[in-house]
């Protein structure tokens, strides 16, 4: 995965933060948890890995729910063109 390289986070005293492209004008509001796998995906993590973060982060979640989350949480910065796989 590549990230773009005018992406820009901004993280809130709460641990949520804000992606922004100032070359296309899209944003992306990011909760606590997206805030941590972006930061993953920043350092190179993969899709698995972020699918194995969120199966240790939320111990109830299914191999097969963290999958898909996985998958949604990438497929929405692909989206805003925040990252192309």
């Amino acid at each position: 995965m590549k990230l773009n390289p005018f992406a820009v986070m901004r993280k809130s005293p709460d641990g949520s933060g804000t992606l922004f492209d100032p070359s296309s004008n899209k944003a992306l509001k990011l909760n606590v948890t997206g805030v941590i796998l972006w930061e993953a995906v920043a350092n190179g993590a993969n899709e698995a890995e972020v699918t194995e973060m969120l199966l240790k982060k939320f111990p109830g979640l299914t191999p097969e729910q963290a999958k898909s989350d996985a998958n949604y949480f990438i497929g929405q910065l692909e989206k805003k063109s925040l990252l192309q796989r």
